[in-house]
């Protein structure tokens, strides 16, 4: 199982912010919580960043990138 570390620390990390905050916030304040939880466990994870998207060479507007990264440090 080649991602089962990773997958256990990113789980772990998850349960530690539920713990911590409980429910009822906004998803940004879990997703920031969880960016703390994964730096402190030595993660490389980085927040969203918006980016501009175009259309036609007009700009439709700046969205949230969808991607989430998360690997060992080793």
């Amino acid at each position: 199982m080649e991602y089962k570390n990773v997958t256990e620390t990113v789980i772990g990390c998850a349960y530690r912010v539920y713990n911590k905050m409980g429910f009822g916030f906004l998803e940004s304040v879990y997703e920031k919580c969880l960016l703390i939880e994964l730096l402190k466990a030595g993660m490389d994870a980085e927040a969203q960043k918006p980016i501009t998207v175009y259309y036609d060479d007009e700009i439709v507007g700046e969205f949230v990138e969808v991607k989430r990264k998360a690997k060992d440090l080793k």
